[in-house]
């Protein structure tokens, strides 16, 4: 989401959104390589893009029905709802648009102060990593692309970097409790794919080594916890979400988490 109306929010649901990575050496982010009849330099789903006559590799990501937004506090994201819902929206914080659930969620400038953050690690997680998906949330053009590859329909959001959604993400497979639970295998997914290509970009690790607080710290912890001491746990959720050509094994998820710990340590 962009600004509605003079609104401030950014989209932090990924699966298709997020730019490709240029290849490198070394490890590998699972990906799906799409066969259609164009140019392989053509994306066959909504990819982001420069332009439409300069798409990236042919990627396919994971589709959604489920699009998770932050905004500028609260009465912004009410106003956000009602403008793309109804009156009623804004007391779920969620609306849905042709089968797809939309949640806006507020966020509030940080504070001067760590000590005015909450102790919890999981909740200052959330609030630093969802503050930050809205601070560093950059523009990016996105193309609907057909099956026959043309472009029908291009536009720009405003989407949250690859290092706040890492941010963002370890909190939701951390956090999840009761029927959510299911959701963690996507979430195991995302975050391969997501740690994959953030270890490529020493620029976007340095955003998260100089992020407020003490977000990279947590980060780290969670990514130790779900890279490392739980890395057979996190590849057997992201297998289980369909979604990776092969098997995910634990050493791969390891050595991508032991990537970027290396590149976080401050």
């Amino acid at each position: 989401m962009g600004s509605a109306g003079g609104l401030r929010s950014c989209l932090v649901t990924l699966h298709s959104l997020t730019p490709a990575a240029a290849p490198s050496a070394g490890w590998s982010a699972p990906r799906r390589h799409c066969s259609t009849p164009c140019d392989s330099t053509q994306p066959r789903s909504s990819a982001a893009s420069p332009s439409p006559s300069a798409s990236p590799r042919c990627t396919e990501r994971r589709t959604t029905n489920d699009v998770d937004t932050v905004s500028e506090g609260e009465g912004p994201r009410d106003l956000a709802l009602q403008y793309l819902g109804d009156r009623d929206a804004a007391r779920a914080n969620r609306i849905e648009i042709d089968g797809v659930k939309v949640d806006v969620m507020e966020t509030w400038p940080l504070p001067a102060n760590e000590g005015d953050l909450p102790d919890d690690d999981l909740d200052r997680l959330f609030v630093v990593g969802h503050r930050r998906a809205l601070d560093s949330a950059t523009p990016v053009q996105i193309n609907a692309v057909s099956p026959e590859c043309a472009v029908p329909e291009s536009g720009t959001l405003t989407v949250a970097t690859v290092s706040a959604l890492v941010a963002c993400k370890l909190h939701a497979i951390a956090d999840r409790k009761g029927p959510s639970l299911s959701k963690r295998e996507s979430d195991a997914l995302d975050l391969v794919r997501l740690v994959g290509d953030l270890v490529r970009s020493d620029e976007s690790v340095e955003a998260l080594r100089s992020a407020p607080f003490d977000l990279a710290a947590l980060v780290a912890a969670e990514l130790k916890r779900w890279f490392v001491t739980d890395a057979l746990r996190t590849a057997r959720l992201a297998n289980a979400a369909g979604a990776v050509d092969g098997q995910l094994e634990a050493a791969d998820v390891s050595t991508v988490g032991g990537l970027l710990l290396d590149q976080l340590r401050l």
